[in-house]
C-alpha cells in the first residue's frame, strides 16, 4: 500500500513517510507533500512521487488506480498535454491542469491524492 501525506503551515514555518518502491517529498516553504511507493502501473523510476508538473505550479502525490487513465491520457494529449510517463499519477496531474478540481468526475477508479497549485488566488497571511 502506498502511504500519502502532506502538511501546511498557516504560520509560514517551512515544513520538511509506506512503500517498498521507493519514496519522495516535494517541499515548497510552509508546504510539504510526501509519498512513500508501492509501484503497479509504471515500474520505472518515471512513476516516482510526488510529480511536480513542468511549468512548477502543481504537485500531486497520490494513492489508489484511476481504471480509465489510458483513455484520458489520450484526451489529454490530443488537447496538446506532454506526458513523461504512463502512470495515472501523471494522468491526475494534468487532469487537473486542463480541468481544475472538477476533473475528479472524470477520473473512475479508487484513489486520493493531495494536489498542491500554486497559482493566485492562494495567499498565506503574515
Amino acid at each position: 500500500m502506498c502511504g500519502v501525506t502532506g502538511i501546511f503551515n498557516l504560520d509560514g514555518w517551512p515544513v520538511a513517510h509506506r512503500g517498498p518502491d521507493g519514496e519522495g517529498f516535494f517541499i515548497d516553504s510552509f508546504l510539504g507533500l510526501g509519498h512513500r511507493r508501492f509501484a503497479v502501473i509504471d515500474l520505472s523510476p518515471a512513476g516516482h512521487q510526488p510529480r511536480v508538473s513542468s511549468c512548477g505550479n502543481f504537485a500531486i502525490t497520490f494513492n489508489g488506480e484511476i481504471y480509465n487513465f489510458r483513455e484520458l491520457l489520450k484526451t489529454l494529449e490530443a488537447l496538446r498535454h506532454v506526458f513523461t510517463s504512463r502512470t495515472d499519477t501523471e494522468v491526475a496531474l494534468h487532469a487537473y491542469i486542463e480541468w481544475g478540481s472538477p476533473c475528479v468526475e472524470r477520473l473512475n477508479g479508487m484513489f486520493a491524492f493531495a494536489l498542491w497549485d500554486k497559482k493566485p488566488p492562494f495567499s498565506v497571511r503574515n
